[in-house]
């Protein structure tokens, strides 16, 4: 590699005309990132996802005119060069799955074209630049997994074209901020173990391009929002783990698909008799995680196993059960049998 390089500096070669650099993408490459990829002056795409390369991002890239730099997945150290803000050509930028730490530079807010930034699963520390309220052109922020502090900030409200954010587990806390509800494009709102506090916010029910909606593990209490009704349409929902109360929509157990309220302190009805209800899982959504006792799980009260199994035991099936359809349908039956023995409830498997 370096000998190539050497050759384009002193003469014009076809390498010299490299415009991306994808053949090492999963390729079990070990050792540091080369500084000298910045001899290839039209190089336009870096993506190196999935090796084992190592050591910091060399500041010389940030003279590149990349549209696209994806390290994800590597063993990529130290902070984020601040020269990375200077590529205003950078659409995509993936540094997922590293060990890349220290603050966000502010310098990145420079990105003007930048479509989609995904960094989650760092040490990345301190707060969300305000500088970054500039990436008008963001539709896709992914965070989680990191270490930063601070709230959720009120600059996403700039960020207008936005169609996913992910903040997981990522330190920031709530409230959710009120500036949503102007992301009308967003169709994927992941906010899960964020420590949000609380009422559910009603803005979220006018946000109909929603898909996906993850508020699960936080710290929200009081009902479900009467504006949450059209929401009907939206793929998935998850509640799980808050401590929400009263009373179970009806159009979410008649026309929710795939809902998950499972510890949660809502009223004990007949909607939440059943630890599922259609697409909705109500496992425990009358008690609290923090209580994690099975015994007092309501609706597994009035879940009765079927008479005729008993137990983990194999079962015999008689030798008539030739017929594979039929053989198929008997092993569905044991294995259902096996789960009412082991107290376990489905969740959704897709």
């Amino acid at each position: 590699m370096e000998r190539t390089l050497e050759k384009c500096r002193h003469r014009r070669t076809r390498i010299c005309d490299l415009g991306m650099l994808r053949v090492v993408k999963g390729q079990n490459l070990n050792g540091s990132l080369p500084k000298e990829f910045a001899g290839l002056p039209l190089l336009q795409e870096i993506d190196l996802s999935r090796n084992f390369l190592n050591g910091s991002i060399p500041p010389e890239w940030g003279a590149l005119p990349l549209k696209k730099l994806s390290l994800l997945g590597n063993r990529i150290t130290g902070p984020i060069p601040k020269e990375i803000g200077n590529i205003t050509s950078l659409s995509i930028l993936a540094l997922e799955f590293n060990q890349i730490s220290g603050k966000l530079p502010p310098d990145l807010g420079n990105l003007s074209n930048i479509d989609r930034m995904l960094l989650s699963s760092n040490y990345l520390t301190g707060d969300i630049p305000s500088t970054f309220s500039k990436l008008t052109t963001l539709t896709d922020f992914r965070i989680s997994d990191n270490q930063f502090t601070g709230t959720i900030p009120d600059l996403i409200q700039n960020w207008t074209e936005l169609g996913k954010l992910v903040i997981q587990a990522s330190g920031l806390a709530g409230p959710i901020p009120s500036t949503i509800g102007s992301l009308t494009k967003l169709t994927d709102l992941i906010l899960r173990n964020c420590n949000l506090t609380g009422e559910l916010p009603p803005y979220l029910g006018q946000m109909n391009k929603l898909k996906l909606i993850d508020l699960s593990f936080n710290k929200l209490s009081g009902p479900i929002p009467v504006a949450y009704s059209p929401l009907d349409n939206v793929d998935n929902i998850y509640f799980t783990s808050n401590m929400l109360s009263r009373e179970v929509p009806d159009w979410m157990v008649d026309k929710g698909d795939k809902i998950d309220l499972t510890y949660n302190d809502f009223t004990n009805d007949l909607r939440t008799a059943e630890c599922q209800k259609n697409a909705v899982n109500m496992f425990s959504s009358t008690s609290p995680l923090v209580a994690n006792n099975h015994s007092n799980v309501s609706c597994l009260s009035s879940y009765k196993c079927p008479k005729t199994f008993y137990g983990r035991e194999r079962f015999a099936l008689e030798a008539s059960l030739s017929d594979m359809e039929t053989k198929e349908a008997a092993t569905a039956k044991m294995s259902s049998s096996y789960r009412c023995f082991s107290g376990t409830v489905d969740v959704f498997s897709s």
